[in-house]
């Protein structure tokens, strides 16, 4: 699902409630808040959003991608994290710093 623009809180979209639909009876949601200025808090409301959303069995969490953490983007753990949700999450906010950090622009990378 790829949707933009401001959507409101999860409990009261559509587009959430499709999300919590594809993630199936496993219901996994990465939440990725990359872009956001404030991540840290940013994460958190939305982890608690989406687990009040997904069936007991369900449950959210933060991949902790930020410019702060960039260095992140390259961890196995990580990429394994991502791999294990049924579905991914981003934020809003300055999408720049999702290519910031995905797109590995850090001088040592040439090395």
């Amino acid at each position: 699902i790829i949707a933009g623009g401001a959507l409101g809180k999860p409990e009261t979209s559509p587009v959430y409630a499709r999300m919590v639909e594809r993630a199936g009876t496993t219901g996994t949601v990465g939440i990725i808040p990359t872009a956001s200025g404030v991540a840290d808090e940013v994460g958190p409301e939305y982890v608690k959003d989406f687990d009040g959303l997904l069936k007991s069995s369900g449950r959210a969490g933060v991949v902790p991608l930020t410019t702060r953490t960039a260095a992140l983007a390259d961890a196995s753990t990580v990429a394994e994290a991502i791999r294990n949700y049924r579905v991914l999450f981003f934020t809003g906010g300055d999408q720049s710093r999702i290519l910031q950090v995905f797109r590995n622009t850090n001088p040592r990378s040439a090395e």
